[in-house]
């Protein structure tokens, strides 16, 4: 099985409204690979959307969590 890794920006732009066009795309990437069950994140992805999420989008730690 090939699994494709989700990038912390990926991430990033979902929860972020305001990014435009990479706001739809990361959704619908996101939703794609949940729906094929082929998409992963590492630790280094959580940890780092954990820091962007708190520090830059001001998202309280247990929403970041």
């Amino acid at each position: 099985m090939n699994v494709e890794f989700i990038d912390t920006n990926v991430l990033i732009y979902a929860l972020d409204s305001d990014s435009g066009v990479r706001h739809g795309k990361s959704v619908d990437l996101i939703e794609r690979l949940t729906l094929a069950g082929n998409g992963t994140l590492s630790t280094q992805v959580l940890t780092e959307f954990y820091s962007v999420g708190t520090r830059k989008l001001g998202l309280r730690s247990e929403d970041a969590e």
